[in-house]
């Protein structure tokens, strides 16, 4: 069962607090372009992003890079309540810029799950809750007041992020199959150019196929050929964004044989040509 106890957005912003009392988890592809702020109320969840899964409990606050692979799932006791706000790159860049002490990447690489204090806990429940109310009744001023209150937020998380948090260094995660399958998202995203395919990874690893393929999916909600695409993508994008490789040499950087292959899988994950995400992102 899910109880939303608000829903607000904007074009910029969007944040929701829901309550669910029953096994949940994604089983969707989860990722997008903005930035997100995960902060669990109450509960606890497994949380994977990218190659590792996490234990979150109340009072801690998760941090998503754009286009980070990531999803929850129940852990022992299936009630949660929680606020999930999404964030514009735009938006939160210039928040950042505004605090001046480090930018949101920083931030994310040097500790992505934050553990607040349970005597500032209440402080963090109240800014996400005026966040909200300005963006529901959208007064004169209330994008500058809401990005006050986003920039109160990072502040804090930056404040706390040496604080004692055994969540963010919960890798031995109990269950033998999140083990796994962090090991296997590890080794694909440190070896993304090699001729990775479901039955080399099944031969590497030592795990029948079928049982690979159906935890890994499982775990992180999209398949292992998918993710494998998925971290080649991304290369690609930070090699076009940062080099003046042609686009055969993108292609093979990454691990295609094939430029056409490669321009297909582009446009899947990418939304456009590389050519054209090339010319989009160009900062020269």
């Amino acid at each position: 069962m899910k109880d939303i106890i608000y829903e607000e957005h904007n074009a910029k912003l969007s944040i929701e607090r829901l309550i669910r009392n029953k096994e949940f988890s994604m089983t969707v592809k989860h990722m997008h372009p903005q930035y997100e702020l995960y902060y669990l109320i109450a509960g606890e969840r497994y949380y994977f992003i990218e190659s590792e899964t996490y234990h979150i409990t109340s009072g801690n606050l998760v941090l998503i890079d754009r286009d980070e692979i990531h999803k929850t799932a129940s852990s022992k006791d299936p009630y949660h309540e929680r606020i999930l706000v999404m964030i514009s790159g735009e938006c939160i860049h210039s928040i950042v810029t505004m605090l001046g002490l480090f930018s949101i990447n920083q931030l994310i690489a040097t500790r992505r799950i934050i553990s607040f204090p349970s005597a500032i806990q209440p402080d963090i429940l109240l800014l996400l809750e005026q966040i909200a109310t300005e963006l529901h009744f959208q007064r004169k001023g209330y994008e500058t007041i809401i990005n006050l209150k986003l920039g109160e937020l990072l502040l804090l998380a930056f404040r706390c992020q040496n604080y004692p948090n055994p969540a963010a260094t919960i890798k031995d995660i109990s269950s033998p199959k999140h083990k796994k399958v962090d090991e296997i998202a590890r080794f694909i995203r440190e070896h993304y150019n090699d001729n990775l395919t479901l039955s080399s990874l099944s031969s590497l690893f030592f795990i029948q196929k079928e049982y690979l393929s159906r935890i890994f999916k499982e775990v992180t909600s999209v398949t292992l050929t998918e993710y494998i695409h998925i971290q080649r993508i991304k290369q690609a994008k930070e090699i076009l964004e940062n080099s003046n490789a042609t686009i055969t040499q993108v292609s093979e950087a990454v691990g295609y044989d094939s430029i056409t292959y490669f321009e297909k899988s582009f446009k899947k994950y990418a939304g456009m040509s590389p050519l054209k995400y090339r010319i989009t992102h160009c900062t020269g």
